[in-house]
C-alpha cells in the first residue's frame, strides 16, 4: 500500500512540475510580473487623496489665495493654545510643520465649474492631461488656488484657471470659504 501512496505522490508531483514548466524560470521575469501587477493597482486605485488628508497652506501668512499648498494629515488640530495653527505631516517630504491654512477639498466635478470660482491646481501641471499625472504625483505635488477665467475649452477636458489651462478631472475644490 505504502508503495502506492509513494507512486501517486510522485505522479502528481512530476504532473504539477510538467504543468509548470512554461513559467519563467528568471528571477528577474518574476519580479518584472509584480512590479507589472503593482502599476496596474495604481491606476485602478485613480488620483485622489488617502483617507484624513487634506490640504495644507506651506507657512502660517494670513493670505489664503497667496500661498502654496501641499497634501498632509493633521496631527494636532488647530486651537486657541496653538494660536490657530495645526501642526501637520506633508505627504510629499515627511516633515512636520506648523500652518495656519488646513483645507478640506475635493476633486470638482463638471457641474460645480464656473467662471469666477475659486479653485485648487496643481502647479506647474497646465496643459497637461490628467492621464499624465501619476497617483502619486497628483498626492505630492503643490497646489495654488486660482480662479476661473474660461470655460470654453470644456469639451477638450481643460478650464482656464488665471489664464492657463488645466484639466478639469485634476482640479479640486476647497470646502470652505478662502475668500
Amino acid at each position: 500500500m505504502k508503495k502506492y501512496v509513494f507512486a501517486a505522490a510522485g505522479a502528481a508531483l512530476a504532473a504539477l512540475f510538467a504543468g509548470c514548466s512554461s513559467l519563467p524560470v528568471d528571477p528577474s521575469a518574476l519580479m518584472n510580473a509584480g512590479s507589472a501587477v503593482s502599476t496596474a493597482a495604481q491606476k485602478a486605485e485613480g488620483k485622489e487623496f488617502k483617507s484624513g488628508e487634506v490640504l495644507c497652506a506651506n507657512g502660517t501668512e494670513n493670505d489664503a489665495q497667496d500661498m502654496s499648498y501641499g497634501v498632509a494629515k493633521v496631527m494636532t488640530a488647530a486651537s486657541a493654545a496653538t494660536k490657530n495653527q495645526a501642526e501637520v505631516l506633508f505627504v510629499s517630504n515627511g516633515k512636520k510643520e506648523w500652518t495656519t491654512f488646513v483645507v478640506p477639498s475635493h476633486k470638482a466635478a463638471k457641474a460645480e465649474l464656473a467662471v469666477g470660482k475659486l479653485v485648487f491646481r496643481l502647479r506647474g501641471w497646465d496643459n497637461y492631461e490628467e492621464k499624465d499625472v501619476s497617483a502619486e504625483q497628483y498626492r505630492q505635488s503643490t497646489w495654488t488656488l486660482g480662479t476661473i477665467t474660461s470655460l470654453d475649452e470644456m469639451f477638450k477636458n481643460f478650464v482656464e484657471i488665471d489664464g492657463e489651462k488645466y484639466d478639469w478631472r485634476l482640479v479640486r475644490i476647497p470646502e470652505i470659504s478662502l475668500e
